[in-house]
């Protein structure tokens, strides 16, 4: 099997009739050209160069040769050109996967400043409230809630302590207040909990709020926002939301979970890629700048450390 290199010293030598100028060219010493244009000679059987004290002329047959070799070369170009715009294309291309809703807070902060950092990159948004499966590709980036770290190929940073909260709009708040116990739920209505939430807060919302105080049942976070602002009802509602949306007031009142936390996280194969590190960051950076002190400070549930 021939090595590519060699048809580069033989262009090299053919083109500027020396070994001692093929290596400046290809920047590599003078004996190593001699080396690689034998070898070249000695695996085709063919005699390529006669030797002159002037220099090397293409014989008879490295003529012929000579246009097979450039035709080579320019598909070799080629084909590295073509590996390396999809090498920059699958580094670039960072699918970032968050509930909806919060992309509607998140976009417009970030995606300036990480644009200026990296103009070469494509941001590719997975609006959903289901947990994708980074470590199959699903997605690049993820915001996720502990308990979490049960994947050991994942890598991440915590961004912020979390508390589902119970509230409701300024437009609601006006008419009917806000309940600050349990008991004085009966007289609110209610917008009902989300999958994700119901696996935290189920049981206790159940519990307390009379069914038939129940307004809607939302299928998704972004669903369960819109009620709210209109006025809806009350619902359970993440902080993040409730730090960041001037039209949402939270309930006094302390729901029966602990504090938990949210991390930005990425599979460890990309933990290197320098455009997915910066995009961590700035989700990370705006979250934290933007997040109320905690509401309370009772012991917090902590996830495993992080690598």
């Amino acid at each position: 099997m021939q090595d590519w290199n060699d048809l580069r010293f033989f262009l090299a030598v053919a083109e500027h009739g020396s070994t001692l100028a093929a290596s400046v060219v290809c920047q590599t010493s003078q004996s190593t050209v001699f080396r690689r244009i034998a070898s070249l000679e000695q695996s085709t059987g063919v005699t390529l160069f006669d030797r002159h004290a002037s220099g090397y002329r293409l014989t008879a047959e490295g003529i012929k040769l000579l246009p097979l070799a450039r035709e080579a070369a320019a598909a070799m170009g080629i084909f590295g050109q073509a590996a390396a715009s999809e090498r920059r294309r699958q580094t670039t291309v960072i699918r970032f996967s968050a509930p909806d809703v919060t992309m509607e807070f998140l976009l417009p902060t970030i995606m300036g400043t990480f644009r200026e950092k990296h103009p070469e990159a494509q941001v590719e948004l997975i609006a959903s409230d289901r947990k994708l499966d980074l470590a199959a590709g699903e997605a690049d980036i993820a915001l996720r809630t502990n308990p979490l770290w049960t994947d050991a190929s994942l890598f991440g940073r915590r961004v912020a302590y979390e508390r589902p909260m119970l509230a409701a709009s300024k437009k609601y708040v006006e008419s009917h207040r806000l309940p600050a116990t349990e008991a004085e739920f009966a007289n609110h209505d209610f917008v009902s909990l989300t999958s994700n939430l119901s696996e935290v807060l189920g049981d206790w919302f159940q519990r307390n709020v009379p069914r038939h105080r129940i307004v809607l049942q939302p299928d998704t976070l972004a669903s369960t926002l819109s009620a709210v602002r209109s006025g809806l009802g009350i619902s359970v509602l993440p902080q993040f939301l409730c730090d960041r949306d001037d039209t949402l007031v939270a309930a006094p009142l302390a729901l029966p979970v602990p504090e938990f936390e949210l991390w930005i996280v990425c599979h460890k194969r990309l933990k290197s890629s320098e455009p997915v590190r910066s995009l961590m960051e700035s989700i990370r950076n705006y979250i934290a700048a933007t997040t109320k002190p905690r509401l309370s400070q009772e012991p917090l549930m902590t996830s495993a450390a992080c690598p």
